[in-house]
Formats: structure tokens, sequence, C-alpha cells
């Protein structure tokens, strides 16, 4: 089984079909590469410092499940939120700043942005003094012409700064862009096995896709799919870190 996190192969497609649309203003095109070059390549990373302040108390892999859940049925996206783990939450808070980027004529979409601290060009300024701090290296200075490669973990560090509340922002956006399901969903969760901080629990996580072509309408087909829910602890919390789909 192949550890998967809340990111989107819809998101490269988009990604893609933005860069060639015309209209769309540079610094966005920089934001949007910034964040795809981000959420591509989160790696599972937990830190005790980012769980600090939590107040949310789960004291086993069940009761935060189930948190989950009926926080993602009730659209409580704060609470499902803060069920995952950081390094988890950066991958979903990545995409969906990527998706309010492309969404950028929008004056809803600006507005959260700049609420928010993500309004045209704070990631991205926060991103090259950061960077600058760490590799000595100015990507503003006059006669740059060689662009060092992108340090995925100064660009999550960037965006962390410079989102004022992280649940706030992700319960926000949730909200208004709901053609996108950002959380998946589960039913049920059964046979844990916890060893020391990690565990893992069968579940199944419901999709919903939309198949069909134009001119037909597009067809809302709903999915089955068996997964392992994987579970880390931390400072006595649980957390909800991924999934692997189950072959059959």
């Amino acid at each position: 089984m192949e550890l998967t996190y809340y990111n989107s192969a819809d998101a490269h497609r988009s990604l893609a079909l933005l860069m060639e649309m015309p209209g769309v203003p540079i610094q966005y095109n920089r934001a949007i590469t910034f964040a795809f070059m981000a959420f591509c390549q989160i790696a599972l990373i937990v830190s005790n410092n980012a769980f600090a302040g939590n107040p949310m108390k789960h004291g086993d892999p069940h009761s935060v499940f189930a948190t989950y859940n009926k926080a993602v049925d009730s659209a409580d996206w704060r609470t499902a939120f803060n069920c995952v783990a950081p390094e988890v939450r950066i991958d979903v808070l990545c995409e969906i700043t990527l998706a309010c980027y492309i969404r950028h004529r929008d004056q809803r979409v600006v507005a959260l942005l700049r609420t928010f601290g993500l309004e045209e060009g704070a990631v991205e300024t926060e991103y090259v003094k950061q960077y600058k701090a760490k590799h000595k290296i100015d990507l503003e200075a006059p006669g740059v012409v060689h662009v060092p490669p992108r340090d995925n973990e100064v660009f999550k560090s960037a965006i962390r700064t410079s989102i004022k509340d992280e649940a706030g922002f992700f319960s926000a956006a949730s909200n208004l862009i709901v053609d996108v399901e950002w959380l998946p969903r589960y039913k049920g969760l059964a046979d844990v096995h916890i060893e020391g901080c990690q565990a893992t629990g069968k579940s199944t996580k419901e999709m919903y896709l939309l198949e069909g072509m134009p001119p037909n309408a597009p067809v809302k087909r709903q999915q089955h799919i068996p997964v392992a829910i994987q579970f880390v602890k931390v400072n006595g919390k649980w957390f909800i870190t991924g999934e692997a789909v189950i072959e059959k």
C-alpha cells in the first residue's frame, strides 16, 4: 500500500489549463507556480511544535475519526481541518490557495485572500524573504538570470507565515468554492491496529465523480473505495495523516 495525501491530480490539469489561458496576470502565474510546486511534494514530517495550541483532545484513533466524519458531514470545515496532521494541512492549504488564485476574477475570492493575508504577491514576497535568509541568495536582485531550484520547505513556511488563520481560511474558502471536495468522506472504521504513536484502520472512502462529455450533461456517480486510514499520535492527541487504497 502506498501512502497518499489530500491533494488531487485534477489540480495538475487545472494548472496546465490555467497557464495557457490569456489574460491571467503574471503575478498570479508566479504565485500559482509556487503553490503547485509545494503541494505536489508534501512529505509526512510531523513536528511537535506544530500541534501546540490545538484545543481538541483526541484520545484514540476512533475519536478523531468520529470527530472528523461528523465535521465533514455537517460542513464544519474548521473542525475537520484540525483533525488532520499539520503537515497534511499544508498540502490542503496549498491546493485550496491555488484554487483561489485560479478564480482571481471573482471579487469574493480577492476579498477572502486579502482577509487572510494571501493577497496578491504576499506569499511570493515572504518566500523571497525566507529564501534569502536560508540560502543567502536574493531572488529579486538585479541581474539574476538563473533561478535557483524551488525550496518547497521554504515555500510551506512562507505560506504558513502569510496565512493569518489556517483553519479559518480553509473553512471560508471551502464554503466559497463548493464545487470541489477538499477533504475526503469516509464511512466506518474497523480493524484498528496501534503500534506506539502510529495506527491504521480500515474504512471506505466515498467519492463523487462527474462523467460525460459535452454536449451531454455530466452525470454524478458515487464511488466506494476501500482504504486504510493512517493516524499519528503527538503529545497525547491522535490525528489523521493520510490513506492508502486497499487493493483487492
